[in-house]
């Protein structure tokens, strides 16, 4: 949902007076304050959180003729959601050119897509984040910043200055106040490193409880708070067991939603219980939203791994609230589709349903998308719902 309203003076400054005393940095000094927070419209009682994988740019994806087909059997249920939230992974600068793995680039057109389709919220700590060094990371944030002002988006990750704080980004939706961080363990660039939200939680244990204690000190500024972890062993749908124990630490330090990526395959959610009988959503990785990891697949090889790679589910969670309660994941709802190579377009996100309704699919490539449904009945498990 585009943001349509307008940074909320009052609600600033209540962040800002409370960002100076009680946020404090990596460092452990007190922050000077919270960035300011986006003013959105949604239910009043209740909200929608969309999340979706990572948004690649490999050869296929960005030598397309345009950019907005990528999406456009995906956008009515991105704008659905009160709030939609994907991994950007890869830097935006345009003084270098359109490149692919394994240092990727795009121009503003190719997130400017993304935008338009409906997603607010970008996560943009990732393992390709440095891809094109420091220069790369600064142009990134200007364009955030540019189109956070201009199209009303909001993001986390990444930082203008080594000294500035990891802090989360405060996104006002109606009567919700949503936190959001986005980290990521490691990164495959080191030059421009200090200015990513880098935290190495499983090799440095003192920086994982810092990261842990953090969470808890901002958990009181918000109703909900969302934490993109960007983590895992890549092209296994089973999540390492580090990665399991770290995302509940960070529920039971405040997380409500803790949103894992890299793998490039989907993992596992789940409801988690806390020790307080609270629950927090534990989404283990969303696999990709778009990539071109699937372009050469062959519909007769359905036990090809990388096929997994084409899978590109969203999940909403609804959240509800009473006067005086904590706000509830009401209901957890994944919805299916596929990265489908269109023989006109190229690379598209497509529902499973449009896939399988499409007169125009062959019979060998609805057979194989049957397969992968069936193939994703874990991951899409009916919810069982919070009473």
């Amino acid at each position: 949902m585009r943001i349509i309203g307008r940074i909320a003076a009052i609600f600033t400054a209540l962040v800002l007076i409370n960002g100076a005393t009680i946020i404090l940095t990596e460092y452990g000094h007190k922050a000077p304050h919270l960035p300011p927070p986006q003013e959105r419209m949604a239910p009043p009682e209740s909200i929608t959180l969309l999340f979706a994988g990572d948004l690649m740019a490999h050869n296929v994806n960005f030598n397309m003729a345009d950019y907005t087909d990528i999406y456009q059997e995906m956008k009515p249920a991105i704008e659905h959601a009160d709030l939609a939230f994907i991994n950007l992974e890869t830097p935006v600068y345009e003084k270098a050119p359109y490149t692919s793995f394994p240092r990727f680039n795009v121009h503003q057109d190719y997130v400017q897509a993304a935008v338009d389709a409906g997603f607010d919220i970008f996560a943009l700590a990732n393992n390709h984040s440095a891809d094109q060094e420091a220069p790369g990371i600064i142009a990134t944030l200007e364009l955030m910043r540019k189109l956070a002002a201009e199209e009303g988006i909001a993001y986390s990750g990444l930082r203008m200055h080594q000294r500035s704080p990891i802090t989360p980004t405060t996104v006002k939706a109606g009567n919700w106040t949503i936190g959001f961080i986005s980290i990521t363990s490691f990164i495959n660039v080191w030059s421009g490193h200090e200015l990513i939200y880098l935290t190495d939680y499983y090799r440095n244990e003192a920086l994982r409880r810092a990261f842990s204690d953090y969470i808890r000190t901002i958990r009181p500024l918000y109703q909900i708070l969302v934490v993109a972890v960007h983590d895992g062993a890549e092209y296994s749908n089973t999540p390492l067991e580090r990665k399991k124990v770290f995302f509940r630490e960070l529920a039971e330090a405040g997380a409500d939603v803790v949103w894992g990526n890299h793998s490039h395959v989907l993992q596992p959610w789940e409801r988690f219980t806390k020790k307080d009988g609270t629950t927090a959503v534990l989404i283990y990785s969303m696999g990709n939203f778009i990539s071109g990891q699937t372009w050469n697949i062959d519909p007769d090889d359905y036990k090809n791994e990388k096929n997994a790679t084409g899978d590109s589910c969203l999940l909403n969670i609804t959240f509800t609230k009473e006067p005086g309660k904590k706000a509830i994941p009401r209901s957890i709802t994944p919805y299916l589709a596929f990265n489908y190579r269109d023989p006109v377009k190229g690379m598209i996100v497509r529902p499973y349903d449009k896939i399988i309704g499409d007169e125009g699919v062959p019979k060998a490539w609805k057979d194989f998308y049957r397969e992968r449904k069936r193939l994703l009945s874990w991951f899409l498990r009916p919810d069982q719902p919070s009473s």
